[in-house]
């Protein structure tokens, strides 16, 4: 069965963890964090909004990939656990069983762009250096991120 996946997904949410940097088992550097979307919705009877379950996302962004930027790095160096952001990628969704027996689904975002939320904070901007245009042909496509089991702790 083929896993559902979305090129073109946008979420926003919290950090549950600081962004990690970590090492997959065949050697590709990632930066990656844990995203919460908090759902809450209006319950009319009651008058009042209700929290529903979080969905978690875990999000990667390749380190080394020339068409991301520093995207990884600057996300490493300014986003900390609790920080709303939106995050623009590809998604896609596995389905596996916990060590309890429970089948869960796995969420995860190859990430395009993260961009903190100004809703409730502020922000300062700080350009990095110019880098030199590159071509299409320099570009990277991730197809497999093949760091844990969906829904697992992210470790180095």
């Amino acid at each position: 069965m083929a896993r559902p996946k979305i090129d073109d997904f946008k979420v926003t949410g919290n950090l549950v963890n600081d962004p990690e940097n970590v090492v997959t088992p065949n050697g590709r550097d990632l930066v990656t964090f844990r995203l919460a979307e908090n759902n809450r919705r209006f319950d009319q009877q009651a008058e009042k909004w209700v929290d529903s379950e979080p969905t978690y996302y875990d999000v990667a962004i390749p380190a080394d990939s020339k068409r991301l930027g520093n995207l990884a790095q600057n996300v490493g160096e300014s986003l900390r656990k609790g920080n709303r952001v939106s995050v623009e990628g590809a998604y896609s969704a596995s389905a596996y069983v916990t060590k309890d027996g429970k089948a869960e689904v796995g969420h995860r975002i190859w990430a395009e762009d993260v961009s903190p939320s100004m809703r409730y904070a502020t922000v300062g901007i700080h350009e990095n250096p110019k880098a030199t245009p590159r071509t299409s042909a320099e570009t990277d496509h991730v197809t497999q991120w093949d760091t844990a089991t969906p829904g697992a702790e992210m470790s180095q």
